[in-house]
């Protein structure tokens, strides 16, 4: 969402749709690869390029399908006289696949480019910066060019396909239209407090460009890359495909800016869909009356555009629209996930209170569970706990069982559904028949054992966790180097008075107290109770937020190497 959509045929080039005009035997292209982070990856190039031999792409000998991006690095100050540039053409072939880029030389740049020739200028020790009114008007959205030092190895470029999946609220029958190629920006929110362990998470997975963030962590990628946050991301609450920001001042100026997006693109009639608006430092203050303005827009941009308008449905929408208002920016998204990822699909019985399992991840990432060292959990409850870990140690993608929300969108179609099964098998394929390790699980009480048992049960991790009813005071004997995670009552919303509380801190603290030199724990506590009870010697503090609740990840006994 770093760049502003100005203006239709800007969309229509960062989607790929062509522009007015444009001629059938034109080369698109989108920057991919090693890029710096301020170029973005939809720049698109869909005319004859004129440019300096200092900043050209040229097709890398015997490879038709790639180009390389040559950007020199010119010293601050100094200029180069451009005598030449690089037109890029295919040969007319009737077969697209048979086209070839080929360098065209000797063309004069001044007077072809707009604008008075002269020369080009370099600034900021390493940067060519490409003077706006000098460059064709076929570049689009273009920026500025990104820093390469001297030296350093060049990014390259490839062939982008210019049709979109989405052409009149229906998926486009062509096969290489496909948004799967396409790089997009995603967005993955988390809870308060764990966009750095969500961060390492993403890395894991190999994303590309991972960024973390107030309330989440920005990538970027194909469309491939979205689905397996999905599938494999435990810590994220949402992953949030980035459409573009708008200019939206005052209630008027947000409607005309909703309805000048193409939504033709990403709607169709047949499918329904919901709004999710979040304001902050605006001039709308009120989150449900901007859904309510947009799905105006939406709608109205809809009916001009395909005649009709799709239903609304607030419950499970097959096209979900997150809208973030800040100051007088419009920033829009699609909603990957649908259901936020949290629901992994096992719960439906709970006891008070339960620990979310997006936070219970975080937890377990932060505190540094390790799947090859034995696990127990003294306060289970429903067993959020116990089986976040099961399934970590046994390499159980969270996402296998449900139904995320991009399967429902209009341009899910045969290849993407096809991407998906594959990540699909992957992820059943690296699966572990059993945990390396022992997981146990005890509670107090008999009732919030059942619910953990039928849990585990729809989670698929029954033979992996060990159930046992014991007072949280009687740690009894444990496995050599058991790490120990727990979520304690809080007294917040279970009600708990403060001494009953410090009964329960004080009496667990002694329990462990013997158990310190080998045996690690992990606790994440809400009560400002609980440190001064429990006695420890506090190793390492995390500030998290369970909810609206701001809670402390306490880390006590020997860290791990």
């Amino acid at each position: 969402m770093d760049h502003p959509i100005a203006d239709r045929a800007d969309q229509e080039a960062a989607h790929g749709a062509e522009a007015p005009g444009a001629d059938d035997d034109q080369a698109d292209f989108a920057l991919v690869g090693d890029l710096a982070d301020g170029l973005r990856c939809g720049t698109v190039f869909d005319d004859l390029l004129d440019l300096p031999r200092e900043a050209v792409c040229r097709p890398i000998e015997g490879r038709a399908e790639e180009v390389e991006l040559f950007v020199g690095g010119l010293p601050s100050g100094e200029t180069v006289e451009v005598s030449e540039a690089d037109a890029h053409h295919r040969d007319g072939l009737e077969d697209e696949e048979d086209r070839e880029l080929r360098p065209h030389l000797g063309r004069q740049l001044a007077g072809e480019v707009g604008g008075a020739p002269g020369p080009l200028r370099a600034v900021d020790g390493h940067q060519d910066v490409i003077d706006h009114e000098r460059l064709p008007k076929c570049v689009r959205c273009v920026k500025e060019w990104p820093r390469v030092p001297n030296g350093a190895r060049r990014p390259t470029a490839r062939r982008r396909e210019r049709s979109s999946p989405f052409r009149h609220g229906r998926r486009d029958k062509n096969p290489r239209s496909c948004k799967m190629r396409q790089m997009h920006h995603f967005f993955a929110t988390a809870a308060k407090g764990t966009e750095g362990a969500l961060r390492d998470e993403l890395r894991a997975l190999r994303l590309p460009r991972v960024r973390a963030d107030r309330g989440g962590v920005h990538f970027e990628g194909r469309l491939e890359d979205g689905m397996r946050a999905c599938l494999w991301s435990r810590i994220a609450m949402r992953i949030l495909l980035q459409l573009g920001e708008l200019e939206a001042r005052g209630t008027q100026g947000f409607y005309d800016a909703i309805r000048s997006f193409p939504w033709e693109d990403h709607l169709s009639l047949r499918r329904t869909f919901a709004i999710r608006a979040t304001v902050r430092d605006s001039e709308l203050t009120h989150s449900h009356f901007v859904a309510l303005k947009a799905k105006d827009a939406i709608v109205d941009r809809l009916r001009e555009k395909l005649g009709g308008r799709p239903d609304v449905d607030a419950d499970r929408p097959d096209v979900s629209v997150v809208i973030h208002l800040a100051k007088d920016v419009a920033q829009l998204s699609l909603d990957l996930a649908g259901a936020p990822l949290h629901m992994r699909g096992w719960r439906v019985e709970a006891k008070e209170a339960p620990l979310r399992e997006t936070l219970a991840a975080a937890m377990l990432a932060l505190g540094r569970y390790d799947p090859a060292l034995p696990f127990l959990d003294p306060m289970c409850g429903s067993g959020t706990l116990a089986i976040e870990a099961a399934q970590i140690a046994r390499k159980i993608a969270p996402g296998r069982g449900r139904h995320f929300g991009f399967m429902r969108w209009p341009a899910f179609g045969d290849e993407e559904s096809k991407a998906f099964r594959a990540l699909q098998e992957d992820a059943k394929a690296v699966a572990l028949p059993k945990a390396p390790a022992p997981i146990l699980a005890r509670d107090r009480f008999a009732d919030p054992l059942e619910v953990t048992e039928r849990n585990l049960h729809r989670a698929g991790v029954t033979g992996s966790v060990e159930l046992e009813q014991r007072d949280t005071r009687d740690l009894g004997s444990l496995p050599p180097r058991c790490q120990i995670f727990v979520n304690p009552p809080y007294g917040e919303r279970l009600g708990g008075k403060r001494l009953q509380l410090e009964g329960l801190y004080r009496g667990f603290g002694q329990a462990y107290a013997p158990l310190e030199p080998e045996h690690r724990l992990v606790v994440l506590s809400g009560s400002p109770y609980f440190e001064r009870a429990f006695g420890a010697r506090v190793r390492a503090r995390h500030r998290l937020f369970n909810g609206p609740l701001e809670v402390d990840l306490l880390s006590y006994g020997p860290m791990p190497a």
